[in-house]
């Protein structure tokens, strides 16, 4: 069964408790956030393949392998800045 909230035990919560809002984290900077986007796990991964394939005497393939990588994680950190800007963006609450 759902007990509703009186008016002045709303009132009282809110004078104890302080507006019900989450507390502004700091953005950490825009080049830290691109790094994390390129040292992921499988960033890495292909990465670490693109050497390999250098040290192996292709470098076509290290550089294919590169020309897929850096504009993915250059996507992935636009993707991620947008959705923290919509993310962060006045609220009409």
């Amino acid at each position: 069964m759902c007990r509703r909230l009186t008016t002045a035990e709303a009132a009282r919560r809110l004078a104890a408790e302080g507006p019900n809002r989450l507390p502004m984290r700091r953005a950490a900077p825009w080049w830290r956030r691109l790094a994390a986007q390129l040292v992921h796990f499988f960033a890495l991964v292909f990465g670490s393949a693109s050497g390999l394939a250098f040290v192996a005497g292709l470098p076509q393939l290290g550089v294919a392998i590169l020309i897929v990588v850096v504009p993915n994680g250059l996507f992935a950190f636009a993707q991620e800045e947008r959705a923290q800007h919509t993310a962060t963006a006045d609220s009409p609450l």
